[in-house]
């Protein structure tokens, strides 16, 4: 299943990418589609291997998963 990740700044996706990286799991980064959100710019999709909640990095602001209908948000930053 392939998630994508949006963030409040682009230092965030970078750093969230590097962090998936050093665990040895799928990650790339790209602009983020308009019909998701349009905070940084940048986003980062993933195929997590269970549980994504311990990956995010702080400034994450929404995990969404991809289906048949598009993006579907799955979490949200709450303040």
């Amino acid at each position: 299943m392939e998630y994508l990740a949006t963030f409040y700044t682009h230092f965030a996706a970078q750093t969230f990418a590097r962090k998936l990286k050093k665990m040895g799991l799928p990650g790339k980064m790209m602009p983020t589609p308009r019909s998701v959100s349009a905070s940084c710019g940048s986003c980062v999709t993933f195929q997590p291997e269970g549980d994504f909640l311990p990956l995010l990095v702080e400034d994450t602001e929404a995990v969404y998963v991809r289906g048949d209908k598009g993006y579907e948000r799955l979490w949200l930053h709450q303040d």
